[in-house]
């Protein structure tokens, strides 16, 4: 029988209202259950509520925290409503995950007009919803959101890795793999998104020509592109017109170029897709043993990964390529 995690949501309401039900059908279309606990406004909780709280924590897999621009009303024993589920999940030493919303996103919620300043920005509990992000941020790794689209890859990553963590990964799913189609298609326009972002530079004269015997690490630029150009990779027809390429054979410096945005954030080992086990069994060891990529380490919520990303050699000789300094090689 398939398992399904039940995933708590914990966030101010009336400000995070649309950020909440968004989070709660991610996890719909992942197939766990999401819940929660919802008083309406000036509500006056009793004990009864206090523990119907704590049980359905106790209940739940996994904990999922929104921040947003609010604190909410002490409600519970000088505790706001998600200071105090926050307290039990802690106490229950459940896997933890700490979304907040960056300025950038409540900043639009302000410009949006369907919902007051005064009612995103806290004004009434400023020192109280200090203490308490103070509190959170040195217990957890804490995911920044900018925008609805990185929101979805982050909370589809934390439910996969939660997974992982509660053993409940022994085979993917079709709905799994459908997802980590939708993460990777969510990042390249992300990608798309970030290079508009990014400051153009207006190139007026073309760079030098690289020396191709001065060393990056512990290898010159001649022996780093020979190894990255004379080894293709048959990937397959099926691949090819999944990742996109021409032909079915390309190289490794093709491979690398293509997907460096990728790598620079870095490949974990667990829950991998066919892009990552593909990338893992023909470019990551023959970069690694140039130097150009390092192993790591990765907080997804409480849940530590290793993963293997671009070192500091590996962004500069992607910067290179880009800039032209190999004038033969173009990108």
């Amino acid at each position: 029988m398939e398992k399904k995690m039940q995933v708590y949501i914990s966030s101010t309401y009336h400000d995070l209202s649309e950020e909440h039900e968004f989070v709660k059908q991610v996890i719909l279309d992942a197939k766990h259950i999401p819940t929660d606990i919802k008083f309406l406004q000036d509500f006056s909780p009793t004990i009864q509520h206090s523990t119907l709280i704590t049980e359905t924590i106790e209940e739940s897999d996994i904990f999922i925290l929104i921040i947003g621009g609010k604190y909410g009303p002490q409600i519970f024993s000088n505790r706001s409503q998600i200071d105090f589920e926050y307290l039990i999940a802690s106490k229950l030493n459940k896997p933890i995950f700490v979304f907040q919303l960056s300025d950038q996103m409540l900043n639009q919620k302000d410009r949006s007009g369907f919902i007051s300043i005064p009612d995103i920005h806290e004004t009434k509990y400023k020192n109280e919803f200090y203490n308490f992000k103070r509190l959170v941020l040195s217990k957890h790794t804490v995911l920044n959101i900018d925008n609805e689209q990185q929101f979805k890859i982050r909370v589809v990553e934390s439910l996969i890795a939660a997974e992982d963590h509660l053993g409940l990964n022994g085979w993917v799913r079709a709905e799994k793999h459908h997802l980590l189609q939708e993460i990777k298609r969510l990042q390249r326009e992300l990608e798309k998104i970030e290079s508009k972002n990014e400051i153009m530079i207006k190139v007026t004269s073309r760079p030098s020509t690289e020396s191709r015997q001065t060393k990056l690490g512990s290898f010159t630029y001649e022996e780093i592109l020979y190894a990255l150009t004379s080894r293709s990779v048959d990937i397959g027809d099926n691949q090819a017109k999944e990742f996109g390429f021409k032909t079915r054979y390309p190289t490794l410096l093709e491979l690398l170029m293509e997907y460096h945005m990728l790598l620079s954030r870095g490949v974990t080992y667990v829950n991998s897709n066919s892009l990552d086990e593909m990338l893992k069994a023909h470019l990551i060891p023959v970069l690694l043993s140039l130097g150009m990529m390092e192993d790591s380490q990765q907080m997804i919520g409480d849940i530590q990964f290793e993963k293997t990303k671009l070192s500091a050699n590996g962004l500069i000789l992607v910067g290179k390529i880009y800039a032209g300094v190999f004038q033969e090689i173009k990108f």
